[in-house]
C-alpha cells in the first residue's frame, strides 16, 4: 500500500509540472500574439501614412505624362489594335521602354512568361541588368493591370537602383528602409505570406506609387 502511495504522489508531481509547463507556454504564446497584433496594427498604421519624397513626385508626373501621350486614357483600345499575341508583346516592350526611360531605368530585357494566377509581374535587377518578367495573360485580359505592372515592377527597380546610385534624391532614410526591406525580402510564396509580403516598405512604396499615376 505504502508503494502505491508513493507512485501516485510521484505522477502528481509529474502532472503537476507538466500543468506549469503547458501554462507558462500558454502565457508566452499569448503574449508573442500581443505583440504580432500591435506589430501589425503599427505596421497597418504606417502603410496608412506612407509619404513620398519629392524624387517620387518627379517620377508619378513624368509616368502619367508618358501615359497620357501613349493612351490618352485608352489603354484596353490601344491593345486591342494589335491582333497576335505577338504584336501586343511588341508593343508592351515599347511601352515598357518608355516608362523606364521616364524614370531613369535601364531595362535590359523584358520576359512574357506565365507567371500562375497569383503574380503579376517580377523585377530581376542586380548590378549589371535589369529584367521585367510580366504575366503574358495580361495581354489579353487585362491590359490596363499589365501597365500598372510595369510601372510597379520599375519602381522595384529604381528602389534597387538607388542604393548604389541615388541618382534620383531619395534622403539617406528612404534608401536606408529600402536596403533593409531587401535584405530582408519576404516572397509572397503562400496566402500565410501574403500580409508580410504586402506590408514591406518596397512594396508599400510601389503600390502607392502606381495608386498615385493612376488616381491621381
Amino acid at each position: 500500500m505504502e508503494l502505491v502511495t508513493m507512485t501516485i504522489a510521484g505522477v502528481a508531481i509529474v502532472l503537476t509540472a507538466s500543468l506549469a509547463y503547458a501554462v507558462n507556454k500558454y502565457r508566452e504564446i499569448q503574449e508573442k500574439n500581443i505583440e504580432i497584433e500591435a506589430l501589425r496594427c503599427s505596421l497597418n498604421a504606417y502603410a496608412e501614412t506612407y509619404a513620398f519624397e519629392n524624387a517620387d513626385e518627379k517620377l508619378v508626373e513624368g509616368c502619367q505624362s508618358k501615359i497620357k501621350e501613349l493612351f490618352n486614357g485608352e489603354i484596353e483600345k490601344e491593345f486591342n489594335k494589335y491582333k497576335t499575341v505577338e504584336e501586343k508583346k511588341e508593343f508592351a516592350c515599347t511601352v515598357v521602354f518608355a516608362l523606364a526611360e521616364c524614370m531613369k531605368v535601364n531595362v535590359n530585357d523584358i520576359e512574357f512568361v506565365d507567371l500562375g494566377p497569383n503574380t503579376r509581374g517580377v523585377a530581376i535587377p542586380d548590378s549589371d541588368s535589369i529584367t521585367i518578367c510580366l504575366n503574358e495573360v495580361l495581354l489579353v485580359a487585362d491590359p490596363e493591370q499589365l501597365v500598372k505592372t510595369m510601372c510597379h515592377e520599375l519602381k522595384h527597380c529604381v528602389q534597387y537602383k538607388s542604393l548604389t546610385n541615388n541618382i534620383w534624391g531619395y534622403s539617406p532614410q528612404r534608401i536606408a528602409q529600402y536596403l533593409y526591406s531587401w535584405r530582408e525580402y519576404v516572397s509572397c510564396d503562400s496566402r500565410e505570406s501574403y500580409e508580410a509580403y504586402s506590408k514591406q516598405i518596397i512594396e508599400i512604396d510601389a503600390n502607392k506609387y502606381v495608386d498615385r499615376i493612376f488616381n491621381a
